[in-house]
């Protein structure tokens, strides 16, 4: 993926969750949690490497970055 993308490129991921534990070198046991994405889909303008997103990549439903979730049924 890092040959595709940048930082702050729009992505579509599909996959798991998986979450690990290990003792860190004081004996504090500690969890992780990780993506294991198993198909991705750049989101955006053909050419621009995800960098942004177009009207038609983002469906409508979904809240903005400010968390306007007014049209949401619940």
């Amino acid at each position: 993926m890092g040959e595709w993308l940048k930082k702050g490129s729009s992505v579509f991921l599909e996959g798991r969750l998986q979450t690990r534990t290990y003792d860190d070198s004081n004996g504090v046991k500690k969890w992780i949690t990780e993506v294991v994405a198993t198909d991705m889909e750049m989101l955006g303008k053909k050419g621009d490497s995800g960098g942004g997103t177009s009207e038609e990549a983002v469906p409508e439903d979904v809240p903005d970055a400010e968390g306007n979730d007014a049209d949401l049924p619940f």
